[in-house]
């Protein structure tokens, strides 16, 4: 949930499951950058918004794993320490060491998937900024080629209202002194 996934395509019964590579199949249907007008750059530079891939869900792969990986392991070292006993605690223990060597195992494969996949949503970010800067560019481009637009009518503010009589008086001789009525 905490990965944004809106862009992905996956259809099961065409049996399509892209693991690391995103399939996005807008891609033929949309025209060059160059070939862009400024409204569809600004479009596609909200749309490459919407779609930026996060670091949510590899780092929040990796937390649970590396949770999973100490409680289990925790739970391994209680069996290990029940051991010496005998009778009801035997089972115990077994039971302690399968149930921790088991969440150990689920963590470390949790923990391996979040490393491996933090460490391809590190390119596809690089990727998507450098597209994102390349629109940028496009629309900055477009933008010094247009001319300024027409000067309209200068809108000339009132001048201030003048202040009441009396309001205030400067005594000579002094430095400022205000006195307000």
């Amino acid at each position: 949930m905490a990965d944004n996934v809106s862009s992905r395509n996956v259809a099961l019964s065409e049996a399509r499951l892209p693991l690391l590579f995103v399939i996005d199949e807008d891609d033929d249907k949309r025209p060059s950058i160059d070939a862009m007008t400024r409204e569809q750059l600004v479009s596609e530079l909200r749309r490459l918004d919407e779609t930026r891939p996060s670091l949510g869900g590899p780092i929040a792969a990796m937390s649970v794993g590396a949770v999973l990986a100490i409680v289990g392991g925790s739970l391994a070292f209680v069996g290990v320490s029940v051991i010496g006993f005998s009778g009801s605690a035997q089972i115990l223990t077994y039971a302690l060491l399968g149930l921790g060597g088991a969440i150990v195992i689920v963590g470390a494969i949790l923990l391996l998937v979040g490393t491996i996949k933090l460490a391809t949503r590190f390119g596809a970010i690089a990727a998507h900024r450098d597209e994102t800067d390349e629109v940028q560019k496009r629309i900055d481009a477009i933008d010094q080629k247009l001319p300024p637009p027409p000067p309209g009518p200068e809108m000339l503010l009132p001048p201030p209202p003048p202040p009441p009589p009396q309001a205030s008086r400067l005594i000579p001789g002094s430095m400022a002194t205000l006195m307000t009525f």
